[in-house]
């Protein structure tokens, strides 16, 4: 829940921005500010960018997506807010994370939590109030690669007999955001 109110107010202070994802090593344009790579992804969002890793690319292994976002002291984003004013991550996409200008929202540990899923899309607009709501889905959750499903949406039953499945927990999170908020406006 914190990582949902965190990207709904740094989106609500922010202007409509473009969230056709740049897949591409080209720098991102003025209004787009959404970078998705197979292994992650970034958002920039004024003063802050949120960058990440997916479970797979973290876990590594035969055919897992490469990590994506790193950070200047060679260890792996998980997934982070960064202080980036100007958006400079989404504008050199090959840009490496300054570790002490970033803040990391799921933390390793016994829980082992990890973004699966991120997509971002804007839902409406308005030119005239200069005001956008995006609809953000994003699946978070274990990362034991035995607990889960192939496609990292759940976990597996306890008759798959892979044990600890009172461990195992994936949740999909849906929120709307809205962009330009102009000052004391709810």
């Amino acid at each position: 829940r914190s990582v949902s109110t965190e990207l709904q107010q740094n989106i609500a202070s922010s202007a409509p921005f473009d969230v056709t994802p740049k897949s591409d090593n080209s720098p991102a344009t003025q209004t787009s500010r959404y970078v998705k790579r197979d292994g992650g992804g970034r958002l920039c969002l004024g003063n802050y960018t949120y960058v990440w890793n997916y479970g797979s690319a973290l876990a590594g292994g035969p055919g897992a997506p490469a990590i994506y976002n790193k950070y200047n002291d060679g260890t792996s984003v998980r997934f982070a807010k960064v202080q980036d004013a100007g958006g400079a991550l989404c504008s050199d996409v090959n840009t490496i994370v300054t570790r002490s200008q970033a803040t990391e929202l799921l933390s390793t540990g016994d829980r082992d939590l990890v973004l699966h899923s991120f997509v971002i899309t804007q839902t409406s607009s308005d030119a005239t109030t200069d005001q956008a709501l995006y609809a953000i889905t994003m699946v978070i959750g274990t990362n034991d690669r035995q607990q889960l499903t192939a496609d990292n949406t759940s976990c597996k039953p306890p008759a798959a007999g892979v044990g600890d499945e009172n461990y195992c927990s994936v949740n999909q999170w849906d929120i709307i955001a809205r962009a330009g908020n102009k000052a004391g406006e709810q």
